[in-house]
């Protein structure tokens, strides 16, 4: 699922980040409502604990930090309503700086009977965490929610196994 011991990550610059083998600190930050993200939130954590990572879960409640542990990685997760990422969200990245991070979404497939897109507003999200210093390492993981309050899609649980897989 992981690289082999010893490998190592590095960004444009050159600069040595981590090296794989050693375990990764893994702080998920999740917003959900209905217990859709808090699913993802808790199968990416197995998963990546599974793999000997260290984790960490964090609600965000109040869109302020939470006083995050330290740690290598910062998984952001959070639902999409109305076509906007929510405020919750939005509020707790504008306290995020210099860290490496990666992006699930948990989303419907329409608003108010039109098909829903939720590239846009993930990107929105991103392109503000990287003008803050931020540096994503995967493409972010899109979940949909088949109702308001669930189920999740299909074939979730795979989608988060590539995810993590693709979490260097």
């Amino acid at each position: 699922m992981f690289p082999a011991n010893g490998t190592e990550l590095q960004f444009n610059s050159g600069e040595l980040v981590f090296r794989m083998g050693d375990r990764m600190k893994v702080c998920i930050a999740y917003m959900s409502y209905y217990g859709n993200g808090k699913m993802v939130a808790e199968e990416m954590a197995s998963l990546l604990g599974d793999a000997g990572h260290q984790i960490t879960m964090v609600q965000v409640r109040d869109g302020g930090r939470n006083d995050l542990p330290e740690s290598d990685l910062l998984v952001v997760g959070t639902p999409i309503r109305m076509g906007k990422i929510v405020r919750k969200t939005r509020k707790f990245v504008k306290t995020l700086n210099g860290r490496r991070y990666a992006l699930y979404v948990t989303h419907a497939s329409d608003i108010d009977g039109n098909k829903f897109t939720p590239t846009e507003p993930a990107n929105d999200l991103m392109t503000y965490m990287e003008s803050r210093g931020n540096q994503c390492v995967s493409e972010p993981l899109f979940i949909q929610v088949q109702e308001m309050k669930g189920p999740l899609e299909e074939g979730w649980r795979q989608k988060v196994a590539d995810f993590v897989s693709s979490l260097n």
